[in-house]
């Protein structure tokens, strides 16, 4: 058993995996990531086999232990990275998290269907056309909806605890949680995907938030690093 935390996901690009990397990223907690540099084809024949040990990717793998899918990932990461400093304290605010966290995996999938509208394991470019009014759907109605219900937490959580020293409110209590890294990945995968949509909703908690995390000196560092994946322009995150 390897004691070194490995990630599993499609080498090329941030996609899903970005999440857990964020995670490791803001901890300082040293990771492998498995498939980097590998190639595509070669991948999939494994992600795709029935007898594979994990579900679906992106996967983590630690000391022998070995979990799937996205947000149960991020919870776990949270709660044990650098003893816990990325899950809130509270019951009721770790409920919370995970709530918002459902959110985002849900804006990624909605994100992720309207450019593979035909076919989910086939490319974008191979139904490209059909995609179109799935994705005008998806930026004229669904990102301003989403996006309004996150300002709002935002608000909430404002008025809950006033006093920020990092210019601005998180989505829970009143510490960085891992839901606000994973927040600023999702925003960062639609502002590049669909700039002029982004631009247009107005939301500036929302905004604000993503500027701060983006800031972090370890986030910046790393999002300036060859280590980061960029994104290929087949939908947002990926």
């Amino acid at each position: 058993m390897s004691d070194t935390w490995e990630l599993y996901y499609w080498p090329g690009m941030p996609g899903r995996g970005e999440f857990m990397r964020l995670l490791f990223i803001e901890t300082s907690t040293p990771f492998k990531d498995v498939y980097a540099g590998e190639d595509w084809t070669a991948v999939g024949k494994v992600n795709y086999q029935l007898s594979k040990e994990f579900f679906a990717l992106p996967t983590i793998k630690h000391n022998g232990f070995m979990l799937s899918q996205t947000p149960v990932i991020c919870r776990y990461l949270a709660v044990k990275l650098n003893n816990g400093v990325l899950y809130p304290k509270e019951e009721l605010l770790g409920y919370q998290a995970e709530m918002i966290m459902a959110g985002i995996v849900d804006l990624t999938a909605e994100g992720h269907d309207a450019w593979h509208p035909i076919d989910k394991n086939a490319t974008y470019v191979s139904q490209k056309e059909q995609a179109k009014p799935f994705i005008e759907y998806y930026e004229k109605k669904r990102l301003p909806k989403w996006f309004s219900f996150f300002e709002k937490v935002l608000a909430e959580n404002e008025k809950k605890y006033p006093s920020f020293d990092e210019g601005g409110p998180f989505l829970v209590g009143e510490s960085i949680s891992y839901v606000d890294l994973c927040m600023f990945h999702i925003l960062d995968g639609i502002e590049f995907q669909c700039p002029e949509a982004y631009a247009f909703i107005d939301v500036p908690k929302l905004k604000n938030l993503k500027t701060r995390i983006q800031n972090r000196p370890k986030i910046k560092q790393y999002l300036e690093s060859a280590q980061r994946s960029r994104f290929t322009g087949t939908g947002p995150i990926f």
